[in-house]
């Protein structure tokens, strides 16, 4: 048929272009960035992972051509925006004058953009840091100390944080119980002296419990919306609220 063979999303991710990609043969929803290896500590590392312009204290990305220059040819698939599958469950528990309802949901087989890491893992961007980030950032004083960060003072592009890369892709599964509702029924006997017919007194939590292995605040957000084609991207989203209610129902 011709033509070529993928094109960009047409959605950029706030300051990241490209980051999803529409191929041919392949999923929607794969999110395309660079492979972080580690970071450079000395000149053996620089040896071993030749590319032009790398110093110490920048972030070793993985030169996927070889090459020894890092562009877009270097990018490789760091997650998939869909789940492989989805699934739930509900139902109500029974005994004597008890009840109890359960809803759960959850995904599995999902990775998530963590837009929040973007410009806080970096500290070069005039922007507050995350605590994590000073804890494990590279620096001189310590070269031989593991780290997973770049130095503050790195000024290589890729410290920007206009490009993806694996460090900002998580574990997007999780499972939900969205609503649990513990009840109580009066008993007949208890209502003979009142014109009351029956009574239920209950209480409930909304989004109680949440697994997942996400560091942000809530697994399910995605700026795009329902967008097929760039899924998965949480940007300050918001955690979901978790309420609790107490009632009594009457009969009359």
């Amino acid at each position: 048929m011709g033509g070529p063979s993928s094109l960009p999303a047409v959605q950029a991710i706030n300051g990241w272009n490209n980051v999803y990609q529409v191929r041919v043969g392949q999923p929607l929803g794969l999110m395309y960035g660079y492979t972080v290896l580690g970071v450079y500590k000395n000149a053996a590392d620089l040896a071993k992972y030749p590319v032009a312009n790398a110093a110490v204290g920048d972030l070793i990305l993985k030169d996927t051509n070889g090459d020894g220059k890092l562009n877009l040819d270097d990018r490789a698939v760091l997650g998939h925006g869909l789940p492989d599958f989805t699934y739930g469950f509900s139902n109500t528990f029974s005994y004597k004058n008890f009840d109890l309802n359960i809803l759960m949901q959850g995904v599995q087989g999902v990775s998530i953009i963590n837009g929040n890491n973007r410009q806080t893992l970096t500290g070069n961007n005039n922007q507050n840091s995350l605590a994590i980030y000073y804890k494990n950032y590279f620096d001189p004083a310590t070269p031989d100390r593991d780290v997973t960060y770049a130095s503050p003072v790195s000024t290589a592009a890729i410290n920007n944080g206009n490009s993806l890369t694996s460090l900002s892709v998580e574990n997007g599964s999780y499972l939900r119980v969205r609503n649990i509702t513990l009840g109580y029924r009066l008993g007949t006997a208890a209502l003979s002296n009142i014109f009351i017919k029956s009574a239920r007194i209950y209480v409930t939590a909304q989004n109680p419990i949440l697994i997942t292995k996400y560091t942000g605040y809530n697994p399910e957000a995605n700026i795009s919306g329902s967008n097929p084609i760039t899924p998965g991207v949480d940007q300050g989203t918001y955690p979901a609220a978790r309420t609790f209610t107490a009632g009594i129902n009457f009969g009359f």
